[in-house]
């Protein structure tokens, strides 16, 4: 039948019309205060702007990453990579009750999946030193910096981690779920407050 015209026939059975919800301080409080925290309008819009920025950034660095080639790297930063992602692989197992090899068939992970992830983690490490070595930003990087940063993470694997607007936040499945498991933090962090 190739070369001959078709004629499709669609009926159509209903029409519906979208409804967008008018952003009002009362709609976020209901609707965003208890997972983000966010109590009128100007919080709701400029959280969206930080979620589309966010979300922008991880596409950026996607592409950057893409464009990319690792020629060669050493054996000690691979061994440090792989413990780092085997030990993010055991924790989320840990968490949700399973051995990291139950956790790692139900995601469908293979070996090789494993060795892509390793390699993309490595390559990603090395991409960003290379950026912060060559953009002189190895130097801004404080020891109070490097301690906050220590500290919440201490403070995360304690279980005692306090939510900090802007900066960290101990997100729930519900959580990532809500948000289509895109992990950029903006989207649960929110933006910090700033003073007037």
């Amino acid at each position: 039948y190739s070369g001959k015209n078709v004629k499709f026939v669609a009926k159509i059975k209903s029409v519906r019309k979208l409804y967008v919800e008018k952003v009002t301080d009362k709609w976020v409080k209901e609707n965003y205060y208890d997972d983000y925290g966010l109590e009128n309008a100007d919080d709701f819009y400029k959280w969206c702007k930080q979620s589309l920025i966010e979300d922008a950034k991880a596409e950026l660095w996607s592409k950057v990453l893409e464009s990319s080639v690792v020629n060669k790297y050493s054996e000690t930063a691979y061994q440090r990579v792989i413990e780092e992602v085997d030990g993010d692989y055991n924790y989320n197992a840990e968490f949700f009750g399973m051995t990291t090899d139950e956790y790692l068939e139900i995601n469908g992970m293979t070996e090789d999946d494993m060795e892509d992830e390793y390699m993309n983690a490595l390559k990603s490490e090395m991409v960003m030193w290379a950026i912060v070595e060559k953009e002189g930003l190895a130097n801004k990087i404080t020891d109070e910096d490097i301690q906050k940063l220590a500290d919440t993470f201490e403070a995360f694997q304690n279980g005692t981690l306090e939510d900090v607007q802007g900066f960290c936040r101990e997100a729930t499945l519900v959580d990532i779920a809500k948000q289509d498991y895109i992990l950029t933090p903006g989207r649960y962090v929110g933006i910090e407050e700033q003073e007037d």
